[in-house]
């Protein structure tokens, strides 16, 4: 079956949803709030341009007055031929024209260009009339009869006095329009500022609700940091870079027997947890200042809790960083280890009383990692095939390559037999060859200690043990007892082995042919069984004496049966 892996599931964002709608209606209040803008900002324009009409219309008025006060003064002149009054219609002509070029350069689209044209063509040609008054001397009065009196000349009058009434119509058709225009932008505005202010109000609202539900988050928050901060096995608090103590988990004030105020908002160094020594206190201010300058501390040291209890912590102490880089807070943190350093005294313990006995004992261990084939060898192990602890590597192929080839398959089916779970354990005498060349024998014995969960071995621990000598031994007794029971059984002479109780041992076929009786008979029965009684007390005195001195005892006897 596949393995699955873990995947944490994305963490809910709080009012997420709420920020959506947040998101949503801020887009449309920009939306409206620009469209109110730009509503105000046309309406501003259109009261610019409104006012520039009205400057437009008032040019238009003061060029028609300045052409009735032209034409008025041109017939003064007509009747009185003063030369005054035709200097004052040539100023007048001449500030007309001014007036109709302010109009031209302030049009703003109010007058076609052609309108005010026209209107500058007839002035041109009614000035260019005038300078013929001014050139005719005496006849000038009739000059300007003519033009300003005659029928064709009050007509041109007329017809520049109609242009300039159109121009003035310009004037209040586009004034008309503007005023319009504004009347349209300030309706929308009633529309515009009404739903910015109804946007506004519900976006406030979304804004008060989404404050609401991040309060209510950044609490369930705090009360999840609460329950593991508290909750944890591991003393742990909150210090700041002058030491000190800021917070205080539940296990490191319930382990000190006493509450948060006996030691929050004091130098940490001070808590009754460091009073088991000054020297205690030294090293932990030394470390406090360490640890503000960026590093981060860890080390042992014995602390003390209530009714004097005294443990030992694996302490530590970490800096934590502003965005800016500086040491902001330390965290320090410490982890009961009271057990496991008992643990491992034990175990210290347990292994040197395992290394005496493999000493004592004279075994070498092999330590087999089945999945990678690689071989722990001590050193004993090594040296009893004559190496040093530097000669030999940790491969299996270091045993097998020296196992004697007439052995190996034996051994390798014992070992696999094993592996297989059909042996409790492996059990292998064999011969492996030694640094000189000679072969010693090894009893090889070992267990598979752990397992897959499908059964496959993982880790198999066994021992060597050199019986070389013993073998050697065994082969000697067995050869001995061949030869005893050779001589028992064909040598004349009456002989048997009898132990210092007076029961036979061994007994040859010819004591057994003497007393009467079968070798069967004989062994496993004493001396009082199977000699006369007076026989037996002096074979057993003999007995004694030989036993007790060591010494052989020659005598010559009688033997029968009892």
């Amino acid at each position: 079956m596949p393995a699955r892996s873990y995947v944490p599931k994305p963490r809910e964002v709080p009012g997420a949803p709420l920020i959506a709608l947040l998101g949503v209606a801020f887009a449309v209040l920009i939306g409206t709030s620009f469209a109110a803008w730009r509503s105000v900002r046309e309406l501003n324009a259109v009261a610019d341009r409104r006012d520039a009409i009205s400057r437009y219309a008032e040019d238009v008025t003061n060029l028609q007055a300045t052409l009735q006060d032209f034409v008025v003064s041109g017939r003064t002149f007509a009747i009185t031929d003063d030369p005054a009054d035709l200097r004052a219609t040539e100023r007048l002509s001449a500030a007309a024209l001014d007036a109709l070029d302010r109009l031209r350069d302030n049009a703003l689209g109010v007058s076609s260009a052609a309108r005010i044209a026209a209107v500058e063509q007839s002035l041109d040609s009614l000035n260019a009339r005038l300078m013929r008054v001014q050139s005719a001397g005496p006849g000038a009065a009739g000059v300007a009869r003519d033009i300003v009196r005659s029928p064709a000349g009050s007509q041109r009058i007329r017809g520049i006095f109609a242009e300039v009434d159109t121009l003035r119509a310009d004037a209040a058709a586009a004034r008309d329009a503007a005023a319009e225009r504004a009347a349209a932008l300030r309706r929308n505005l009633g529309l515009w500022i009404p739903l910015v202010a109804s946007i506004a109000l519900v976006m406030g609202g979304i804004v008060l609700v989404l404050l609401r539900v991040q309060s209510e988050a950044r609490a369930e928050d705090l009360q999840r940091f609460r329950a593991i901060f508290d909750n944890t096995f591991q003393f742990i608090g909150l210090l700041d870079t002058e030491g000190t103590l800021l917070e205080a988990n539940s296990t490191a004030l319930s382990f000190g027997g006493f509450g948060a105020e006996a030691v929050i908002g004091r130098p940490f160094w001070e808590a009754p947890w460091w009073s088991a020594s000054p020297e205690t206190q030294t090293q932990l201010r030394a470390s406090i200042a360490r640890a503000a300058a960026g590093e981060f501390v860890r080390y042992q040291v014995e602390v003390v809790g209530a009714a004097g209890r005294r443990i030992t912590i694996d302490f530590s102490l970490k800096p934590v960083l502003a965005p800016d880089g500086r040491v902001r807070f330390l965290v320090p943190e410490g982890r009961d280890i009271t057990d496991v350093q008992a643990a491992e005294r034990a175990l210290a313990e347990a292994e040197e009383r395992w290394n005496v006995a493999l000493t004592g004992s004279d075994l070498g261990v092999w330590d087999w990692s089945a999945p990678t084939g690689e071989v722990f060898f001590s050193d004993r192990w090594k040296s009893m095939l004559g190496y040093a602890p530097q000669e030999i590597g940790n491969r299996l192929d270091e045993w097998s390559s020296r196992v004697h080839p007439d052995d190996l398959p034996a051994t390798l089916a014992a070992v696999q037999e094993h592996l297989d779970g059909k042996t409790p354990f492996y059990l292998s005498i064999h011969r492996v060859r030694a640094k000189d060349g000679s072969y010693r024998e090894i009893l090889d014995r070992g267990k598979v200690i752990t397992r897959t969960p499908d059964g496959r071995p993982l880790r198999v621990i066994g021992t060597h043990q050199d019986v070389t000598e013993q073998r050697q031994a065994e082969a000697a007794a067995r050869q001995l007892q061949q030869q005893l029971s050779a001589l028992l059984r064909f040598s004349p002479s009456l002989i048997a082995v009898i132990d210092r109780d007076g029961r036979y041992l061994q007994a040859s076929a010819s004591i057994a042919a003497a007393i009467g009786r079968t070798q069967q008979e004989i062994v496993g029965r004493r001396i009082s069984e199977i000699l006369p009684a007076d026989t037996a007390a002096t074979f057993q005195n003999r007995l004694t004496q030989v036993f007790g001195s060591g010494r052989p005892l020659d005598v010559e006897d009688s033997v029968g049966p009892a």
